[in-house]
């Protein structure tokens, strides 16, 4: 499974490097939410993902260090470490789901 895993990862950030080899930002000239979304998956440790993005996809690798370049930029894993992140216990999480779904919805989640 995990094999199977690496090879799609391996071709998304294929897709994604090729586009950066001739663009600095993902859309248009400047960094945008599509930049800022794609970043959370770019910023895992090499020890925790096994994954030398910038040494396999030199062009993320290179688009990681404009982001870093971003006045006010903070790596994820700086800014909000895992140790850091609270637990969420289930019932609250089923409330706020709750809150966004329709009364039907929400009624089948709390059964």
């Amino acid at each position: 499974m995990l094999a199977f895993l690496e090879v799609r990862i391996d071709g998304a950030y294929g897709i994604v490097d090729k586009h950066l080899s001739s663009s600095q930002w993902l859309v248009g000239d400047a960094p945008t939410i599509a930049d800022f979304s794609l970043s959370g998956y770019l910023f895992y440790p090499v020890d925790e993902s096994g994954i030398d993005v910038a040494k396999s996809h030199p062009h993320i690798g290179a688009w990681v260090q404009r982001l870093r370049r971003i006045d006010g930029w903070g790596d994820p894993t700086r800014c909000c470490p895992a140790s850091a992140s609270p637990t969420l216990d289930l019932s609250v999480a089923k409330r706020l789901v709750a809150t966004r779904l329709r009364p039907a919805q929400a009624a089948r989640l709390s059964a």
